[in-house]
């Protein structure tokens, strides 16, 4: 609805004031409106044209050029008059996508199936994909509380920072855009976190491993590297969008990855010297403005396969911040093809430490890539360096 009222507030503010009226964003590459290009007699035209548009009144008092203020504060009186709680939307989902239109629109099918209604906004932050992410997420606008933000290829890092930036409830959610949500999925963080104040959530992440092979994990379409391999036994996988709401077929193939069960023990053996690793990017909720007075994500930690949500994790717990694992919170994800994660861990690891000097830092690799059995020769091998 807010998308919606919005766009049409621009095509308003395009009919009366024209091309002369805007300038560019440098930012955004997009235009935005210049308040001193309107005079009074065409502030005057432009609310005739939204009381005519939304079938509101406009009262006198607000007949002048203070009422087109902003987009913002003109969206909001219109809300107001609609009857549109705002106050209802307690959560943004922000998440961050770069060319896996493939996989997205999994992730936007379960959004629009969330029992939470209401109570969610959702931002897409497009770190400057080349495939048709955009259409994509175009067809959802209407759906739910969506806003889509295109930037030029600057890194995960930094398009969960610019998402971060435009978040005004309480309450973030960071998920990437690979996932599959179940329907109570924004209502179990939800729950969490209104009764565990000063808290980080981190919902369980299941892997669909059988699906790592496929560009589309819809048609069966295979990534080149697979193409000349005999995968049909993997086949009987493949799920539509539309078909997630039986999540029997998700459970059917759900695994937990070496990493997840690591995070699953830490947390309920209440290891605290390893709890900032549930800070995980695909899965994780917390209050907006803690996150925005610590900084956000690191963008100097940000490689295809990184660690900067761990780091953000480190200081996380380091600023007091108590971290809570739930079963109930949880998402799947939608595998694919890694080439050169090990590499990209193993340098991503050794800038982190840069950052902190703890040494503990540079033994990650051990654990995340499997060169340990357990937690506790991970432990072992870490005192002993």
């Amino acid at each position: 609805m807010r998308e919606e009222i919005e766009k049409k507030l621009y095509q308003i503010l395009y009919e009366v004031l024209g091309d002369k009226g805007f300038h560019k964003d440098i930012h955004n590459n997009e235009k935005i409106l210049d308040y001193a290009e309107c005079t009074s007699l065409q502030a005057i035209e432009i609310i005739a044209y939204i009381e005519n548009e939304f079938e509101i009144e406009i009262e006198d008092e607000y007949l002048g050029l203070n009422f087109i203020e902003t987009i913002d504060s003109m969206r909001e009186f219109i809300e107001s008059k609609l009857g549109i709680e705002n106050n209802q939307c307690e959560f943004t989902v922000v998440i961050p996508t770069y060319n896996k239109k493939n996989r997205l629109k999994y992730l936007l099918k379960s959004i629009e199936l969330q029992d939470a209604k209401d109570s969610f906004r959702v931002i897409i932050v497009d770190d400057g994909s080349t495939d048709t992410s955009k259409e994509l997420v175009q067809t959802y606008t209407s759906k739910f509380d969506l806003t889509y933000i295109h930037i030029e290829n600057s890194g995960r890092s930094h398009a969960r920072n610019v998402g971060l930036q435009k978040v005004d409830t309480k309450y973030v959610i960071f998920c990437d855009d690979d996932m599959i949500l179940p329907k109570n999925f924004i209502t179990e963080h939800k729950n969490l976190l209104n009764s565990n104040p000063k808290t980080m959530v981190h919902g369980r992440i299941y892997n669909l491993p059988y699906l790592s092979f496929f560009e589309d994990p819809e048609t069966g379409t295979l990534y080149p590297q697979y193409e000349n391999e005999n995968l049909t036994h993997v086949t009987k996988f493949l799920i539509r969008p539309e078909d997630i709401y039986k999540e029997e077929q998700l459970k059917s193939q759900r695994r937990m990855s070496m990493q997840e069960k690591y995070v699953n023990e830490i947390a309920s053996r209440n290891m605290e010297r390893l709890l900032f690793l549930l800070c995980t990017g695909g899965n994780f909720s917390c209050e907006t403005n803690v996150l925005k007075d610590i900084g956000g994500f690191n963008e100097e930690i940000d490689l295809k396969w990184g660690t900067e949500d761990l780091e953000l994790g480190y200081r996380l717990q380091k600023a007091g911040i108590h971290m809570i694992y739930s079963e109930e919170a949880y998402n799947y994800h939608i595998c694919h093809y890694r080439e050169t994660y090990k590499e990209d861990m193993k340098e991503s690891c050794k800038k982190f430490y840069e950052i902190h000097q703890d040494p503990l830092v540079l033994e990650l690799p051990k654990l995340f890539l499997k060169e340990v059995s357990s937690l506790d020769e991970f432990m072992v091998d870490y005192m002993n360096e």
